[in-house]
């Protein structure tokens, strides 16, 4: 009977220990909406960051596996970062699964006077928190984004994030204020620095392959002034390798907070345009009946969209939906022959692709 009785309390507990390792992120989240965590201070940096560290350069990341019966654990792994971003999965990193990882980060902000900047997030599925000055700020859930005065001095910037996804991809931007441009303010500032030679490279991607959601672009010599197009679903930190001063960089993302850094630039202008990152859509017939393409817009519609926008014909591009990095390639005529082919291809097949096409197969 004891023997039993023992079995029966070590499945108990075994159970019990299970419930509390799957239901301990669903615990810290419902703490978080319960706001029996502090809206007035970071209790998870209270707890993984005691002493109050802080670097004089950039972020301190804690990453933490928000699994088990304390709802606020111990951290797994800490570094100094130059941005609040991270981005991997569906394979952990530092042994942490996605749908289980957690992240603090904080660091310094130090301005000589009032300044205005703005906050812009970029998380899928995900549970975040950010404090300022040992407060929290309430992010717009559906703009993502967020201007916030600063008082001239020292400011102390926390981030909590947890994670909902199979994988991790989130970015919180800190910039100056952003103001969206319009086609025509382009084209005027084109024509006014007389920039009407100018090479035009577009360079598009859906999201960056780097833990810190960052992208090289490396453009070609020339000794024409460049312009520069850059479009990304996600938050990209655009990391530009470029022979001379880019006269111009036309800057857009579909979640905000992308930025550019490497090289020098004389004018951003920010847009709101959905990326387009392959060349021509590779479409398929799904089932023998149902016609599948996310797309039908092609490099040679988006080089006649620049044209119609800008006045300039596009000179090079570079695209791919999560690449390492983006080297720029001609655009040329030969480029525009077997995006053609492949057009002609996808249009046969969307003809081909039919319930009619499918009762006459079984006949």
């Amino acid at each position: 009977m004891r023997q039993f009785l023992l079995i029966g309390f070590g499945m108990l507990l075994g159970l019990a220990i299970t419930a509390a390792l799957f239901f301990s992120q669903d615990r810290l989240i419902s703490l978080w909406q319960k706001n029996a965590l502090s809206a007035s201070e970071s209790i998870i940096g209270r707890q993984l960051n005691p002493a109050g560290d802080v670097p004089a350069q950039g972020f301190k990341a804690i990453y933490f596996e928000s699994a088990g019966s304390n709802p606020v654990p111990t951290k797994t792994f800490e570094e100094t970062v130059d941005t609040v971003a991270i981005n991997f999965g569906p394979s952990p990193l530092h042994d942490i699964k996605p749908r289980q990882f957690g992240a603090y980060w904080v660091g310094r902000l130090k301005f000589d006077k009032p300044t205005i900047k703005t906050f812009t997030l970029d998380a899928s599925n995900a549970y975040v928190k950010v404090f300022v000055d040992g407060k929290a700020i309430k992010i717009d859930e559906k703009a993502n984004i967020l201007s916030y005065d600063f008082p001239a001095g020292e400011h102390y910037v926390e981030v909590e994030f947890l994670n909902r996804s199979h994988t991790v991809s989130f970015k919180v931007t800190i910039q100056d204020e952003i103001i969206l441009d319009t086609y025509e303010n382009i084209a005027s500032f084109i024509k006014m620095r007389d920039l009407t030679q100018a090479e035009l490279y577009y360079g598009g991607i859906y999201e960056s392959n780097s833990r810190n959601m960052s992208t090289p672009v490396h453009l070609p010599h020339t000794n024409k002034p460049i312009v520069l197009w850059l479009s990304s679903y996600h938050a990209t930190e655009w990391e530009i390798t470029a022979p001379r001063t880019i006269s111009a960089v036309i800057l857009s993302s579909f979640m905000p907070g992308s930025q550019i850094k490497g090289a020098d630039v004389e004018k951003i202008f920010y847009i709101e345009e959905y990326p387009v990152y392959t060349p021509v859509e590779e479409c398929a017939c799904l089932s023998g009946r149902y016609f599948n393409c996310e797309t039908e817009k092609t490099l040679i519609d988006l080089a006649n969209y620049i044209k119609a926008n800008t006045g300039l014909e596009l000179e090079g591009y570079a695209m791919g939906y999560n690449p390492a990095g983006l080297d720029i390639l001609p655009y040329n005529d030969a480029i525009k022959d077997s995006i053609k082919e492949l057009v002609a291809k996808n249009e046969q097949l969307k003809k081909d692709c039919s319930p009619e096409m499918l009762k006459q197969g079984t006949e």
